[in-house]
């Protein structure tokens, strides 16, 4: 079914089954979804690309969806940080798509700063520093194509990478290796 208009102020809300909200509504306390069945089935919030008035095609670089968070600073209301998903890929009956996190270092920023991204694999990606390759099983610090299992590559060109309190790198360090060690 389908709920429209407005949905009355600190009302607790009781649906069986699916309900639909249309159009923007504005809530001033909680919103609960509850799973109150004797099944194994959790609670389920579900954000819905549509194009048109019936489930139509999503092209690649479609917001899916948003949730925002925001805070009223003075007469406005900004969005302090969301988190999105964005459709990367569209194959028969599938959309893939990446989750990407949101932040503003001050309440005024803007626009919104990606902080990470998890992409349609699992990889994981922390501003430009850090990037976690989930299908080969690497880390990069500094690079975004690691080719070992942690690469580091640093723009600032420093010569020494510390691990387990042992400096490795520069002229004298060239051929170090630990399993002598």
């Amino acid at each position: 079914s389908s709920t429209g208009g407005a949905i009355p102020v600190d009302t607790f809300v009781t649906i069986a089954g699916t309900e639909t909200v249309t159009g923007a509504k504005t809530f001033t306390s909680d919103i609960v979804v509850q799973n109150e069945e004797t099944n194994t089935n959790a609670a389920e919030l579900n954000l819905y690309k549509k194009n048109g008035s019936s489930f139509g095609e999503v092209a690649v670089g479609d917001n899916i969806g948003n949730i925002n968070f925001k805070a009223e600073s003075g007469a406005t209301t900004v969005t302090s940080a969301s988190i999105e998903v964005d459709a990367t890929s569209i194959d028969e009956n599938e959309v893939g798509g990446d989750m990407v996190f949101k932040t503003a270092s001050k309440l005024n920023d803007r626009p919104l700063t990606e902080a990470m991204r998890i992409d349609k694999f699992g990889n994981i990606s922390l501003d430009s520093t850090l990037y976690v390759d989930a299908t080969n099983n690497r880390v990069g610090i500094g690079t975004t194509s690691p080719s070992y299992k942690l690469e580091v590559n640093d723009t600032a060109n420093a010569s020494t990478i510390r691990i387990n309190n042992d400096n490795y790198g520069g002229a004298d360090d060239a051929d170090h290796d630990d399993a002598d060690d």
